[in-house]
């Protein structure tokens, strides 16, 4: 059965809108070496990806804008994700989001809300 990750920082627009204005994002984390992460900004929001790549250094990606001061029918971030397999298979070099979604047996459920 797939986890829920929970964080009360970031799973409901009203905590997000508490969350300080800055550049660098708020990171929960989704595996080893996986991270989503949220950019607050003034008036929106941001959702950042990051995968280690190796020597110390993430390789970081947008995926996309908030909707935190939209009405939606969304109202938490939910992550869901099966038990954590090897990825021995794939060189962290070459990690993405694309990539790291591709490899999943289920897709990751973000509502966005």
């Amino acid at each position: 059965m797939a986890r829920i990750i929970r964080n009360s920082r970031l799973e409901s627009r009203a905590a997000r809108r508490r969350l300080e204005v800055r550049v660098k994002p708020y990171w929960q984390e989704l595996e080893a070496g996986a991270h989503l992460g949220y950019v607050r900004k003034d008036h929106f929001g941001v959702w950042v990806v990051r995968f280690y790549t190796g020597k110390q250094q993430y390789a970081q990606e947008k995926i996309g804008t908030a909707d935190d001061f939209a009405i939606s029918i969304f109202s938490k971030l939910t992550v869901r994700r099966p038990p954590t397999r090897a990825t021995a298979s794939t060189p962290s070099s070459t990690r993405s989001w694309a990539t790291w979604r591709s490899r999943r047996s289920s897709p990751i459920a973000c509502a966005l809300g």
